[in-house]
């Protein structure tokens, strides 16, 4: 597999996939990611670091909400996943190389970071798993203000979506019915903020990758 974005967000999401299946929270699955992503960065040179552990500590500094992940499972549960995962590393090269796709759009992908940000600075509990369905449910309101083809409620769709998104299969399984209810009001009321600041984050990025 080429070292390019895309083969480096398939080894995160194959960590994801095996997190859900050994049955991590939601903070769980996003640490076995980064742990498999920073692995593959290692293993091919893709990182600035000198050794693991700090190409590790680069990972988690570019992601916000891998970093409150690991604050949330704490130093013993980050241990056990990131020998899992070392230990357990051809697993995780299979199942990157044959692990489906992401089909969202980079819009979707812009108001899912906007929205999973804007929640982690609020939530008061299961931090990680109210923002990454914070995400979930912006992805799903913007996909019926701009589909025609999308029916059911926010929480339809978020339920739906955790057919192929481990994360937010996570997030979903943690939290009870008013858990899951929560992160989707709570987009409703800051849709306006969110979608400014989607919109000009999602230009941002065809602009750098446009250079």
């Amino acid at each position: 597999m080429e070292t390019t974005t895309q083969s480096i967000d398939a080894y995160r999401r194959a960590g994801r996939a095996i997190g859900l299946e050994q049955g991590c929270t939601a903070a769980g699955v996003i640490f076995a990611g980064s742990c498999a992503e920073y692995l593959y960065r290692w293993q091919v040179g893709a990182t600035a670091a000198d050794t693991p552990a700090e190409t590790l500590l680069e990972v988690l500094c570019g992601d916000p909400l891998a970093t409150r992940a690991g604050d949330e499972l704490g130093i013993v549960a980050v241990t056990r996943i990131t020998n899992w995962i070392s230990v357990n590393w051809s697993v995780v090269e299979e199942r990157a190389q044959t692990h489906p796709p992401d089909t969202g759009t980079a819009e979707e992908s812009a108001y899912r970071t906007v929205a999973t940000q804007m929640a982690l600075d609020v939530a008061v509990d299961h931090q990680v798993a109210r923002s990454v369905l914070a995400g979930a449910a912006a992805v799903a309101r913007l996909r019926r203000h701009s589909r025609s083809d999308v029916e059911g409620s926010t929480e339809d769709q978020i339920a739906e979506m955790t057919k192929t998104d481990p994360v937010v299969a996570a997030a979903w399984g943690e939290l009870d019915e008013k858990g899951r209810r929560g992160p989707g009001d709570w987009v409703i009321k800051h849709w306006d903020e969110i979608a400014a600041a989607a919109e000009e984050l999602a230009v941002v990025d065809r602009l750098t990758g446009a250079i």
